[in-house]
């Protein structure tokens, strides 16, 4: 099959690249139409390799200038944000009724609102692949769901990560095209690393409590607190890039390690004791279907969430169990310590994290894909 991609290609490695490698290592082409250009001074996160084509529009230099030097709400960003998105809206309908001209046997759309409103040709499958609740987020445009069911009103099948997601847009939608897809991880990436990373503050026999991924708006600052405050011989170890404001003063035993690459991952998941999800707000945890969930158990980690739809689907006591307030996450941590090396229990884990793989994940989605009829 060939099949076209419409996402971010530079942004970090996420399911829709997962989705891309999947479909590649099965033999099909797949082409990426990037929603971003590639910025000169940012490496390239993810390598052109792993697609058969990524075809990319000219940077938005002027924007991503602002974004560097205001950050993401700057008042001047927002107003060429706003403005920019009636024109976002043409380009993607002009592109989506282009790749329609071309001789592809499906059009997978995972990139976030603004997006497709119109549909010209209806000659090749559209699939809406839903990752989030867009409207969730601090900085989502205000029209969000309504660019969201314009796009899910002319797709003829819809992937959501969430059973919440799914619900939704089945009511508005119907429930005929719309299916349950959660995220996975690529097991073999993180079941074997040949080494083990500490923070640089680390001493022997001292736990280490782990976080890897973006720190933005949603993470819950107050669990962090609340499990170093209760661990204060351990190390709470948060990996990734931050776009939030950081508490001051943060507690010594606190460490902000930056942004790891996804391929370095697995020598930092295997310097961990216990791995947690602390994030927060209503509305975002609705559509969350975090891939580092899957990914910490197959590091063999026991894992510490915030009440979450797949949290709650795979919680087992020593394997995944969720925290309701932040002194739970600080008392759950505490207690789950002696677990991490426990054999018995590591197999479970990864066991579990092998039935969640993005190969068998992208095996359902091909087979709606080829078994589709107009």
């Amino acid at each position: 099959m060939r099949i076209a991609f419409i996402f971010n290609w530079h942004f970090n490695m996420q399911r829709p690249h997962h989705w891309v490698i999947q479909a590649v290592k099965r033999g099909h082409e797949a082409d990426v139409y990037s929603t971003a250009g590639k910025m000169p001074w940012k490496p390239l996160q993810v390598p052109y390799k792993y697609a058969t084509r990524v075809i990319c529009p000219r940077p938005k230099i002027m924007e991503a200038l602002l974004y560097r030097l205001g950050g993401r709400k700057s008042p001047v960003l927002r107003l060429l944000h706003e403005h920019s998105v009636a024109q976002s809206v043409r380009l993607w309908e002009n592109l989506w009724n282009g790749v329609t001209k071309k001789q592809y046997d499906a059009v997978v759309y995972c990139a976030p609102i603004p997006c497709i409103v119109n549909r010209k040709s209806r000659k090749i499958p559209l699939v809406y692949d839903c990752l989030d609740q867009w409207d969730g987020f601090p900085n989502a445009h205000p029209r969000t769901l309504e660019f969201e069911d314009s796009l899910a009103q002319v797709a003829d099948i819809i992937w959501g990560v969430t059973p919440e997601l799914v619900d939704r847009l089945s009511n508005r939608h119907g429930a005929e095209k719309c299916h349950l897809v959660p995220n996975g991880c690529d097991y073999d990436h993180f079941s074997s690393p040949k080494k083990v990373r500490r923070p640089a503050q680390w001493k022997p026999n001292a736990p280490v409590i782990g976080y890897a991924g973006v720190v933005s708006d949603w993470f819950d600052w107050n669990a962090v607190l609340a499990i170093a405050k209760a661990l204060p011989e351990g190390i709470v170890w948060i990996i990734g890039s931050c776009n939030a404001t950081v508490p001051q003063r943060l507690p010594s035993n606190v460490v902000l390690e930056g942004f790891v690459p996804y391929e370095e991952l697995p020598p930092y998941y295997a310097g961990f004791d216990v791995s947690i999800i602390p994030f927060k707000g209503d509305v975002l945890l609705k559509g969350v279907s975090p891939i580092k969930l899957y990914e910490y158990i197959a590091a063999g980690k026991p894992v510490v969430s915030s009440k979450m739809a797949d949290a709650m689907e795979l919680a087992s006591p020593g394997i995944v169990e969720v925290a309701k307030a932040p002194n739970e996450f600080a008392q759950i941590c505490s207690r789950l310590m002696n677990s991490s090396t426990d054999e018995t229990l590591i197999l479970k884990r990864q066991a579990l994290a092998q039935s969640h793989s993005w190969a068998s994940r992208w095996g359902i989605c091909e087979s709606m894909i080829r078994s589709f009829k107009r």
